[in-house]
């Protein structure tokens, strides 16, 4: 037999405890997460509107889904993306699925062009600019070289027949798709 070990008093001790067990906290309930709207509806002319990126969304339930799975959410295909559509889809009960959004375009343009569409400024688009109407119809553009074509278009070329007024645009793909004229807030 050879020489006997030394162990320190400390290391017996730490031998003789029972290892550390660690008790989980009690379980409490989990609060249930709520639903937030992937999609509005902009009431004055029942539309669609995306509450990410404040585009505006077609009204069919196709394209719904794309831009569910587009970047603002990118949600899976599935189950839970067919849900959220038909719920986007059912906040409009009045509107047909859409799918001739250039149909559906004029129909907003013209509802647009109304003397008395002047809306108050929507605070979450963006900010409101100085733009042009057309005297003859009302509609509203942001530019006055398009506001021009759309007179030589569409009034025969007549000239010096637009006005001045304060504009928003609804956005759609990046460009600029719904134009109505609006007054400051205030």
């Amino acid at each position: 037999m050879g020489p006997p070990t030394h162990r320190s008093a400390r290391q017996i001790h730490r031998q003789h405890q029972k290892p550390l067990q660690h008790k989980k906290p009690p379980a409490r309930p989990q609060k249930r997460a709520k639903e937030t709207p992937y999609f509005a509806v902009f009431e004055p002319f029942q539309i669609i509107y995306c509450q990410s990126c404040k585009d505006l969304v077609p009204t069919s339930s196709i394209a719904i889904g794309i831009h569910l799975q587009g970047p603002c959410y990118s949600m899976p295909p599935g189950p839970k993306l067919d849900k959220a559509a038909l719920q986007a889809r059912a906040l409009l009960t009045t509107t047909e699925d859409d799918r001739n959004m250039i149909r559906r375009r004029g129909e907003l343009n013209k509802l647009a062009a109304g003397a008395d569409m002047i809306l108050p400024e929507v605070s979450w688009l963006r900010p409101a600019v100085n733009g042009y109407f057309c005297l003859l119809c009302g509609q509203p553009r942001r530019n006055r070289v398009v506001l021009r074509e759309h007179m030589r278009r569409v009034h025969d070329g007549e000239n010096d027949m637009w006005g001045t007024t304060l504009v928003q645009s609804f956005r759609n793909a990046g460009a600029d798709w719904l134009t109505f004229r609006v007054r400051r807030r205030g």
